[in-house]
């Protein structure tokens, strides 16, 4: 499937890739307004619309089988992997060198103890609220190749997940109409979530290509010095929203007390997408939250912390672990605390749970 051209399988004509990987035309947000695409209630029908509308076209192309191989442009590809993260479904990857997509191909996983560890807590959640697994929500903020979305819809949880990067979309929205008992279960949402609306630039690793991250200053390029040195090319633009603005008040109102587990991964932008849903934190309020972060700037780190610390108790190494000390996180020339590794995941805990 060529996005935006034709080729002899696939043709829509349309203005824009994000519109070809979605299915549908997506309208795009006039100059000078606030905020729009405030969805409200209707934000998860709206994207399971979109998934079906998708997951039909792609039958009229392919009858009731889902291709192998689907060709994103004249240099990127995906594939399907059947049979993955313990034998509970397919998933779409990248075809090249792609740290997560070679993880999956090489051993049919990736982060599986993080994995396991949110769908174990999204399980204990609604068996301790006598629920059924559909009426229990985990979001997925940066949900890249869909690792998390899918394992999370695959034990029958509703997920909403968020991500901008388009290869990344394109996977998703692949791996879902594979797997059609999940056509309902989620709900992709094509945008990126910061602390105001802008347009930024989408940047990735020449050599983890999926892993994207934001940079919204209108001064920042990629030249030849900057690429030899860090290895990073941009991806493309996109729209950068406030998940409070996005959201509104009446699906916060239907979300308060179901969603169970958050996890967030958007590569250093945590903090700014939690500047953004202040009131979706007082409102919704996850019962337990997943969040990368990279101590090579433990300051930053110890600042975010103390920042989620209103909402919750962050704790090392799972959910229920030993709670974190955030005095130790310095810098090494202040005798801090040395972690093993540089990037890993902090597990918190509402601080009413």
């Amino acid at each position: 499937m060529f996005i935006g051209k034709q080729s002899r399988d696939f043709l829509i004509e349309t203005a824009s890739p994000a519109a070809v990987l979605s299915g549908v035309e997506v309208a795009q947000p006039a100059s000078g307004l606030r905020c729009p695409y405030v969805l409200e209630i209707s934000l998860w029908q709206d994207a399971i619309t979109r998934q079906q509308q998708f997951c039909t076209q792609l039958e009229s192309l392919h009858g009731d089988s889902v291709p192998s191989k689907v060709q994103l442009d004249d240099q990127k590809a995906l594939i399907r992997l059947d049979n993955v993260q313990g034998g509970s479904h397919s998933i779409y990857v990248m075809e090249g060198d792609d740290v997560v997509s070679r993880a999956f191909r090489e051993t049919n996983h990736w982060e599986k103890r993080e994995v396991a560890a949110v769908v174990e807590q999204l399980i204990t959640v609604a068996d301790r609220k006598g629920v059924s697994r559909s009426e229990v929500v985990f979001i997925d903020i940066g949900a890249n190749l869909g690792t998390f979305t899918m394992a999370a819809a695959a034990a029958g949880f509703k997920v909403y997940a968020f991500e901008p990067m388009e290869t990344n979309i394109a996977a998703i929205r692949h791996s879902i109409c594979a797997n059609k008992q999940f056509l309902n279960n989620v709900a992709l949402i094509e945008t990126g979530l910061g602390n105001e609306f802008q347009t930024c630039g989408l940047y990735s690793g020449d050599a983890n290509v999926g892993d994207g991250f934001v940079n919204c200053d209108p001064s920042f390029r990629i030249d030849a010095e900057v690429h030899a040195k860090r290895n990073i090319s941009k991806r493309q633009d996109l729209i950068v929203r406030r998940l409070d603005d996005l959201l509104g008040s009446s699906v916060m109102d239907s979300l308060k007390a179901r969603v169970a587990v958050l996890k967030i991964d958007v590569e250093g932008f945590e903090p700014l997408v939690f500047e953004g849903a202040k009131k979706f934190l007082d409102v919704v309020h996850p019962e337990f939250l997943m969040t990368e972060v990279n101590v090579d700037n433990p300051i930053k780190v110890k600042q975010y912390m103390e920042y989620m610390s209103r909402w919750y108790d962050v704790h090392e190494e799972a959910f229920t672990g030993p709670i974190l000390d955030l005095s130790t996180l310095q810098y090494p020339a202040q005798g801090g605390r040395r972690f093993a590794v540089n990037i890993f995941n902090l597990y918190l805990a509402a601080k009413s749970i």
